[in-house]
């Protein structure tokens, strides 16, 4: 599962091989990133097409099941997530902190 792959990569010691099973986890399909890209550009703006495209396990949301993209930023940016009790599903940032390390590696 992804969140295990996430474990394995952010545990002390751990070694370049479970970074690659996260990367490899978290990667999407060529095919459908090209796609995906098209319809944001056709649909939406340029502007708006996301370098990273990624499987991820959840986003994070608050107790009113609002989501919190500012946390997965904040982390992804190398910053702490200071509310961490106001998010439902805190675990997940755990998720996103050991994939950060690794996000040019997921760079088309």
């Amino acid at each position: 599962s992804l969140e295990a792959a996430a474990a394995a990569a952010a545990a002390p010691g751990a070694d370049a091989a479970a970074a690659d099973a996260l990367v490899k986890a978290c990667a999407c399909d060529a095919e459908f990133s090209k796609q995906l890209r098209a319809i944001i550009r056709e649909r939406g703006s340029p502007r708006h097409v996301p370098s990273i495209i990624a499987v991820v396990p959840d986003v994070p949301k608050t107790n009113n099941g609002k989501k919190v993209e500012m946390a997965v930023m904040n982390v992804l940016r190398g910053k702490a997530v200071a509310n961490r009790g106001s998010i439902a599903n805190a675990t997940v940032i755990d998720f996103y902190e050991a994939l950060a390390p690794h996000l040019d590696r997921l760079l088309p």
